[in-house]
């Protein structure tokens, strides 16, 4: 959690988060808990959308792995799951990723699933700004 804003989350945090993850998200916005093969939780994602972060139809996306289940396959597999549950909601035609710049494997993970450079942005309480990463999708219309 090295490039995390609040670091690994404790109690009090995790309570929130749960709580946060159960209320009902509209469309494909949400949260979930990430598993691993032998199906032991080892982080958490979302797909989220905050006015004057995204556009109307764009979602962030976000994920957070546990060390040990890193350079498993695990995070590609789960950007490409958000990704098509994405697309198959009306309306979203991008997903972005925004990213320490010193965040190396997560910047190898999501060009590896085909974000490219959007520009970069400065959230609150930052030092510095992160860098955008997009990737555009197609609906299940192909459109």
């Amino acid at each position: 959690m090295r490039h995390s804003d609040t670091g690994p989350l404790g109690p009090p945090a995790v309570a929130r988060w749960l709580t946060e993850a159960m209320r009902p998200a509209p469309a494909a916005r949400g949260f979930w808990a990430v598993l691993d093969p032998a199906g032991d939780c080892v982080g958490y994602a979302h797909l989220t959308q905050e006015p004057g972060r995204t556009a109307p139809d764009a979602v962030e996306i976000g994920l957070r792995l546990a060390r040990a289940a890193q350079r498993r396959g695990i995070g590609r597999a789960v950007v490409a799951a958000l990704c098509a549950r994405a697309a198959e909601e009306g309306g979203c035609r991008r997903v972005l990723a925004f990213i320490d710049p010193g965040n190396t494997p997560s910047l190898r993970l999501f060009a590896g699933s085909g974000f490219v450079p959007a520009g970069s942005i400065m959230l609150p309480g930052y030092d510095h700004p992160d860098l955008i990463l997009a990737r555009d999708l197609l609906s299940s219309s192909g459109r």
